[in-house]
């Protein structure tokens, strides 16, 4: 079984919550999170439906960008090769098991 970190990537636990948002009609959640991707630098296009995408923006009546392909919904191209945003999910991933171990050792010792 591979480790947690190599099993999910942040963007496809963004494009879960959008598609969420997004059937549920709230628009504005879906745009937020989309805002977000964009901000870390992650394409939105492998992740979300172009249709999807173009729902969010009818539904909030924002045009879509002049250069709305699908692919980076509006933006330049990504910030950082994958190889550093891997590193970065890594990263953070990392961080999160780091907590969680502390705190379940922490939560252990109180009993003793």
């Amino acid at each position: 079984i591979k480790q947690p970190e190599e099993s999910i990537r942040v963007g496809d636990c963004y494009a879960l919550l959008i598609e969420y948002y997004h059937n549920a009609k709230l628009y504005q959640e879906a745009f937020d999170l989309m805002e977000q991707m964009r901000d870390r630098g992650i394409i939105l296009n492998p992740y979300l439906e172009k249709d999807m995408m173009e729902d969010i923006y009818v539904g909030l009546g924002k045009p879509l960008p002049a250069n709305f392909d699908g692919k980076g919904a509006g933006r330049g191209s990504p910030v950082g090769s994958e190889d550093e945003i891997d590193d970065e999910i890594d990263d953070e991933i990392g961080e999160e098991l780091d907590e969680s171990i502390a705190d379940s050792d922490e939560e252990e010792s109180s009993r003793k």
